[in-house]
């Protein structure tokens, strides 16, 4: 309540702001704001005031909003607003507002565990700014190349990204730039650390840090808190490494990436020191966080904690099915093609660039030959082409006034037109987009809220709930980022689904057989929420009741157009449905299939032999 009250009372004494500051000093002040969360509502009061400015002050508008949705942990919208960032300074020479935007991209898919499209996009950048001359384009050239240093770092090519951080350090030493030595040193320190240099790796701790309280570098100072607590495990000094690790994940305005990092060691100090069972309850604390975060690599993370974990307890078989996870996806992360493709896309820009500027030398001294060979005919071309001109002029004069009017009638016309379409569609993208967040909040809202029920039906109908909110959240998902914004592809949709519920109820393919047959079909967003939300119903009541005390079973799913109807049909060869226990346990939830039926005008068949059948006949539905 206390956090409630004092986030209103900041948006209060910044909307006061709004009428005593300009617009550019006021996206200065939200660029010191520490929380990700308190920034948003700040940049969501200005959005009014935005219309009427420049592109300039438009495109460092959506640099703040991408930069806090990155922060946020929210990688989909991070992305939205650095493409807007894109979109304006492509065709405007707004360099170093473009090569932020890409740089931004870079660090939120670098985060997700991307590294090549990561390097594509730092890479844009550095191309961008690597022969601009002007003092913010050269700083940004240090941090770009400390950006690089992260991506090898991740990949453990220690050398290699050593390298990129001294180039940074050097060029940061130039321009006397404390922020970019604050990071940096504590990259270095990251990388020293890992190469077993714990003298050296201190060392540059200190210059961080030194760096850091000289600046007020509030972000930096949870990577450089968790490399010292890194510094002092590996040191043997636990108590004062779990204090830190602790802090991180206590500390609300701390970054995703650090406070992660802060739960997965954590973990590992309890699980490698007697306490298994605190070790388990942390990793799952981590799968949660950056399973909603899309923190891929942190995601690997839990799983190998939960795997070793679960070994030293003796539960081999939940042990195994986290080492098949964990393995997946570092199998997909640490694959030498992966590694090898980006030290071929590096070799392919340095090529590019060396290509390039013989290209312009070529092309200049070719310039200067062609200067020559025209200034000993200049004056003759003038003259010919300006009778030629006054010819044309002459003979095509009404044609071209009347053909120009009408044209000019047409093009208005089609223009206002074009531009109504086209506004349309961002806006509703946009719609969908902010309703997308919204359900993700509740999502979130009820995941917290579940953690302080104790009773178990109340625990497992508030996740019922958040699975409703996702199916729904999915559906709008789909919408602002797919070209069709009217209708779903319901092939893929229920791909999403049925791997969101999967994961929801912790239930493994091994054990339950997923069989789909769907029809290539788009559904009108009318017919595709209640239908997604029938469907979520029916998976969510054979994913919990059908498969009691069985190893294996199989759950079938069709969707096709028969006759000018649609037929949805759901069925799982579990134990069936009994009237006197699961049928009143999900009363609210075939209440809900029944009124949603009802709504799409459908008929509701139920047979229960060998397993649970549902067929649903339903006549009122839309194609997109």
């Amino acid at each position: 309540m206390f956090r409630k009250v004092i986030s209103v009372f900041t948006f209060l004494l910044f909307s006061l702001a709004l009428h005593s500051q300009s617009i550019s000093e006021i996206l200065k002040s939200i660029d010191t704001i520490k929380s990700p969360r308190n920034r948003i509502i700040q940049l969501d009061a200005l959005a009014e005031k935005m219309s009427s400015q420049s592109d300039s002050l438009k495109a460092e508008y959506f640099l703040e909003y991408g930069v806090a949705y990155g922060r946020y942990g929210l990688a989909d919208s991070a992305q939205i607003f650095f493409r807007k960032v894109i979109s304006l300074t492509e065709q405007t020479g707004q360099h170093y507002q473009l090569a932020r935007a890409y740089n931004g991209i870079a660090n939120v898919q670098r985060r997700a565990g991307s590294n090549q499209e990561s390097l594509e996009n730092f890479l844009k950048a550095m191309d961008i700014v690597k022969d601009k001359e002007d003092t913010a384009s050269i700083r940004f050239i240090a941090s770009i190349y400390s950006n690089l240093s992260g991506i090898y770092f991740n990949l453990g090519q220690l050398d290699r990204a050593q390298k990129y951080t001294e180039q940074s350090i050097t060029l940061a030493q130039q321009l006397n730039d404390g922020d970019q030595l604050a990071y940096a040193y504590v990259g270095l320190a990251l990388i020293l650390d890992n190469q077993g240099d714990l003298e050296g790796a201190a060392d540059a701790h200190r210059k961080a840090a030194k760096y850091i309280s000289e600046h007020n570098i509030e972000y930096l100072k949870g990577f450089n808190k968790l490399n010292l607590a890194e510094i002092y495990e590996k040191q043997g000094n636990l108590p004062e490494a779990e204090r830190l690790y602790k802090e991180l994940i206590e500390d609300e305005g701390m970054s995703v990436e650090v406070s992660l990092s802060g739960y997965a060691n954590l973990a590992m100090i309890k699980l490698e020191n007697g306490n298994p069972r605190e070790g388990i309850a942390l990793a799952k604390e981590l799968l949660e966080i950056a399973g909603e975060r899309d923190a891929i690599t942190q995601v690997k993370d839990a799983h190998e904690i939960l795997y070793q974990a679960y070994e030293k307890l003796g539960d081999f078989e939940s042990s195994l099915s986290e080492l098949q996870e964990f393995m997946h996806i570092k199998d997909s992360l640490l694959n030498m093609e992966s590694i090898n493709a980006l030290n071929e896309m590096e070799k392919k820009y340095e090529t590019a660039l060396k290509e390039r500027q013989i290209e312009s030398l070529a092309l200049e001294n070719e310039q200067n030959q062609l200067l020559l060979d025209k200034q000993s005919s200049e004056k003759k071309l003038y003259i010919l082409a300006i009778i030629t001109l006054l010819i044309l002029i002459g003979f095509g004069a009404r044609q071209v006034s009347q053909k120009s009017k009408f044209n000019r009638i047409l093009t208005s016309k089609n223009e206002t037109i074009s531009n109504a379409l086209s506004e349309r569609e961002v806006l509703l993208k946009e719609i969908h987009h902010r309703v997308k967040n919204n359900l993700q909040i509740i999502s979130s809202l009820l995941n917290l809220q579940s953690r302080f029920i104790k009773d178990k039906t109340a625990v497992d109908a508030v996740q019922e709930g958040r699975n409703r909110v996702k199916s729904m959240a999915l559906i709008h998902q789909k919408l602002y980022q797919q070209d069709n914004i009217q209708g779903i592809y319901m092939p893929e949709y229920i791909d999403n689904l049925t791997s969101s519920l999967l994961s929801s109820y912790k239930v493994s393919n091994d054990k339950i057989h997923i069989k789909k047959e769907v029809d290539t079909i788009n559904l009108d967003i009318d017919t595709a929420i209640p239908l997604g939300l029938i469907l979520n119903e029916l998976l969510t009541n054979s994913l919990k009741y059908a498969f009691v005390d069985r190893k294996e079973g199989t759950l079938q799913i069709k969707l096709t157009e028969i006759d000018k109807k649609l037929i949805l049909e759901v069925s799982d060869d579990g134990v069936g449905m009994k009237n006197d226990e699961e049928g009143n346990k999900n009363s609210f939830g075939l209440t809900l299939i029944e009124s949603l039926a009802e709504k799409l005008d459908a008929s509701v068949k139920m047979n229960q032999n060998e397993g649970t059948q549902h067929v649903f006949k339903i006549a009122n539905y839309k194609v997109a």
